[in-house]
C-alpha cells in the first residue's frame, strides 16, 4: 500500500510539471500559454500571443507582454508590464479591463493608490502589439518580433507608454496549424471519348494570395483509372495540372480522376478531390436471317453464314451490313438464294440488327418417258388422225433432206478407193 501511494504521489508531482499545452487542443490558441518557464527575475522577457492556422502570413496577435526590468516594485523581483507571472491563467487581454464604465474609468485615470473595481484583473498592468514571425510558413514559432506596443491598464498607461520600439524581439511560444485545402477539380473536355487525350487542372482556392506558401508541384499527386498519364505535375500559381489519355478499352464506362495534397506540404493537410467523367455508350451490331420462302425453315448451311461482329460503336457511327460469305447455297432439295438486308447501312444511336431474307428455289421435276406428262404423271402421245384430206401445211418429206456436196465427196473417196485397188491387183499379177 505505501508503494502505491508512494507511485501516485510521484504520478501527482510529474503531471503538475507538465504545462498547460500538454492538454491543450489544436483550435484552442490560448491553451499553449504554459510552454514556458515563469520568468525568476533573471531580465526575462515574454510575449503572449495567439496559435493560429496558416493564412499565408507572418502576422501573429500578440494580447499581453512581459518585461523584467530587473528591479523591485512593490516588494516584487522584477516588474512585468503583463503582471502577475505566477498563474499563467491569469493573463488578461485588452477588453478584460474594459468591460464596463467603471473598469475603463480606473484603467484609463485611476492612480496606482486607488482602490481597485470589484472583479478587476489583478494586474496594473498590459500592453498588446502586432507581431511579426520570420515566415509564414506553418510550424512552432518561439521568437516574434513586435510593432505598434499598446499599453493598457492604469500603471501602464501612466509609466510604460512606448517604451517598446518596433521590431523588438521576445520571446514567445506560438503554433502556426495546417490548413485544409479547399480543392477545385476540372478538364479541359466537355466529352472525353475512349483514347482522347485531355488534361485535369486541380485548383486550392484558399491560396491567401501567396502563392509561394502552396504546395508545389510534387506535393501534388493525381491518380487516374482507364486513364494513364501522360506528362508530369504542372504548377501555376494556384492550379496544378497533369495531361492524360483515356482508355481505349471498350468496357470501360468512366473515367476517374482522383487529385489533391499529400502530406508532405507545408502548409495544407492531406485531402483530395474526385472527378469522374462518363464514357460514350457503346452499342452492339447483330445479323439475323429470315426465309422469305412460305413454310421453309432455313437449313443449317444457311444460318452457319451468319456474320458476327464483335467489336462496340459509338453514337453517330455509320455502319455497312457485311454480307454472308456465300449468297447461293445449294442443298438436296433446291437452292438458297440471298436477297438482301433490311437496309444497306445504319446508323448507331441504339443496338441495332440488320436482317436478312433468303429464298428457296426446288429443283426441276425431271420427265419418266418422251413426250409431255400430264398432271397425273403419264404422257401424252399424239394421236394418229390418218388422212383427213386436208391440204398439208408443208409439201411431204422425200427423206433425202442431205448436202449435195457431201454425196459428191462420198462419190470421190470411193472413186479413189476403186481405183487403187486395181493398181494393186495388177502389180501383184505381175510380179507372178
Amino acid at each position: 500500500m505505501e508503494k502505491i501511494f508512494r507511485l501516485l504521489l510521484c504520478l501527482g508531482l510529474v503531471l503538475s510539471c507538465i504545462p498547460i499545452s500538454a492538454f491543450a487542443t489544436k483550435g484552442e490558441p490560448e491553451s499553449f500559454w504554459g510552454n514556458f518557464e515563469t520568468p525568476n527575475g533573471e531580465g526575462k522577457h515574454f510575449a503572449f500571443a495567439d496559435s493560429r492556422y496558416y493564412d499565408g502570413t507572418a502576422q501573429v496577435n500578440v494580447f499581453n507582454i512581459g518585461i523584467d526590468f530587473g528591479y523591485n516594485y512593490n516588494g516584487n523581483a522584477g516588474f512585468y508590464i503583463n503582471g502577475d507571472w505566477s498563474d499563467l491563467t491569469k493573463v488578461y487581454r485588452r477588453k478584460d479591463y474594459y468591460k464596463n464604465q467603471e473598469f475603463t474609468d480606473f484603467s484609463d485615470n485611476g492612480g496606482v493608490a486607488d482602490p481597485r473595481p470589484e472583479g478587476y484583473p489583478i494586474n496594473d498592468v498590459g500592453a498588446d502589439a502586432d507581431g511579426t514571425l520570420d515566415s509564414y510558413n506553418a510550424g512552432v514559432y518561439r521568437e516574434v518580433d513586435l510593432s505598434n506596443f499598446d499599453t493598457f491598464a492604469r500603471s501602464a498607461k501612466i509609466n510604460y507608454e512606448g517604451i517598446v520600439p518596433d521590431g523588438y524581439p521576445m520571446t514567445t511560444y506560438i503554433e502556426i496549424w495546417k490548413v485544409n485545402p479547399e480543392l477545385e477539380m476540372a478538364v479541359d473536355h466537355d466529352n472525353v471519348k475512349r483514347g482522347d487525350t485531355f488534361t485535369a487542372t486541380l485548383t486550392i482556392d484558399n491560396h491567401f494570395k501567396n502563392m509561394d506558401g502552396l504546395p508545389t508541384a510534387d506535393q501534388v499527386s493525381f491518380v487516374p483509372k482507364n486513364a494513364i498519364a501522360i506528362s508530369e505535375v504542372t504548377k501555376v500559381n494556384n492550379t496544378y495540372q497533369q495531361k492524360f489519355q483515356a482508355t481505349e478499352d471498350v468496357n470501360a464506362d468512366s473515367i476517374q480522376i482522383k487529385a489533391g495534397v499529400l502530406d508532405t506540404a507545408t502548409n495544407y493537410n492531406a485531402a483530395e478531390k474526385e472527378l469522374t467523367l462518363p464514357l460514350d455508350k457503346l452499342y452492339f451490331v447483330s445479323y439475323e436471317f429470315i426465309s422469305g420462302s412460305k413454310d421453309k425453315e432455313l437449313p443449317n448451311e444457311i444460318t452457319q453464314l451468319l456474320p458476327f461482329d464483335e467489336h462496340r460503336y459509338e453514337s453517330g457511327t455509320s455502319i455497312t451490313a457485311v454480307k454472308p460469305d456465300h449468297t447461293s447455297v445449294k442443298v438436296k432439295d433446291g437452292v438458297w438464294k440471298f436477297e438482301g438486308y433490311d437496309a444497306d447501312s445504319k446508323t448507331i444511336d441504339s443496338n441495332i440488327t440488320f436482317v436478312g431474307t433468303w429464298m428457296f428455289t426446288p429443283n426441276a421435276t425431271e420427265p419418266t418417258e418422251s413426250g409431255n406428262q400430264n398432271d397425273s404423271g403419264t404422257t401424252n402421245k399424239p394421236e394418229n388422225t390418218g388422212n383427213t384430206g386436208t391440204k398439208p401445211d408443208k409439201l411431204p418429206q422425200t427423206g433425202d433432206d442431205s448436202n449435195p456436196m457431201l454425196w459428191i465427196a462420198l462419190l470421190f473417196v470411193s472413186g479413189s478407193a476403186v481405183i487403187g485397188t486395181t493398181v494393186v491387183g495388177r502389180k501383184k499379177k505381175y510380179n507372178r
